[in-house]
């Protein structure tokens, strides 16, 4: 009897099928919610939230997940983060932020072009945001 239910007990760890997901990945619906901004108009390179340059794409943050909270909201989908920080948290998870250098929350410093320094998470794939995005067209860096 014990083997039987240590079976049964193995059997339905998480370790058995791989890392358990709970409800809908939001992480693509994010990312559309970024290109809608930028295809939009509403985020323009090097003009608010969307830092560019021959480096990469950076978006400013809290101030750039606060437009994509709002964005969600606009759109009307249901169980879109309300919060910034658990915004950050989950592009970080997913991949969708370069975060192996800068600060302990994985954000790097950028310059806007008014010569103000902020906070920012860096793209990892910068084309995830800008289809367009080529290196060659920001040759300054941020």
């Amino acid at each position: 009897m014990w083997t039987k239910v240590q079976e049964r007990e193995e059997s339905r760890r998480p370790q058995a099928y791989g890392r358990l997901t709970v409800g809908t990945h939001l992480t693509p619906y994010l990312v559309g919610a970024m290109r809608s901004l930028v295809n939009d108009g509403k985020w323009k390179p090097n003009d608010g939230p969307l830092i560019v340059d021959n480096t990469g794409v950076y978006l400013i943050w809290p101030e750039a997940g606060e437009e994509i909270v709002k964005q969600g909201a606009r759109e009307g989908r249901d169980g879109w983060p309300s919060s910034v920080a658990t915004l950050a948290e989950l592009l970080k998870q997913d991949g969708v932020f370069e975060t192996s250098y800068g600060n302990d929350m994985g954000m790097t410093e950028v310059v806007d072009k008014s010569g103000d320094v902020h906070q920012a998470y860096k793209l990892k794939k910068p084309s995830t945001v800008i289809e367009t995005y080529d290196a060659a067209d920001y040759q300054k860096a941020a």
